[in-house]
């Protein structure tokens, strides 16, 4: 995973539609986040410890309809997690796995 460095950008207001999944990718996915772990399941699993259970299905929920509206061909998720999250990490190719592939194994974690 690549950490990039994106100063002075703001979500859209199009990340309201998702609040769960931006706390996320904001809270757990930036320049730092390896203070959480060294892999996906670390990095959630800390989450997991720091958010109840009502807040990992809401953000469960708010993949799905993530997915639901960009998906799931892989380059258009993509697109919209750039554009409407800007998260402090590149996604795609995160332990080989495409954007879909990634946002489905983040909700299977959260399970």
């Amino acid at each position: 995973m690549t950490f990039t460095e994106k100063p002075g950008l703001q979500a859209p207001a199009e990340a309201e539609h998702y609040p769960h999944l931006d706390a996320l990718l904001g809270g757990y996915f930036h320049q730092d986040f390896d203070l959480f772990g060294d892999t996906l399941a670390e990095i959630l699993a800390t989450y997991r410890e720091d958010t109840s259970a009502e807040e990992r299905a809401a953000t469960r929920a708010d993949i799905e309809r993530f997915l639901g509206t960009y998906g799931p061909e892989a380059q258009a998720v993509n697109e919209a997690l750039e554009r409407i999250f800007k998260p402090g990490v590149i996604i795609e190719g995160w332990d080989g796995l495409n954007a879909t592939q990634w946002l489905e194994e983040v909700a299977r974690l959260l399970a």
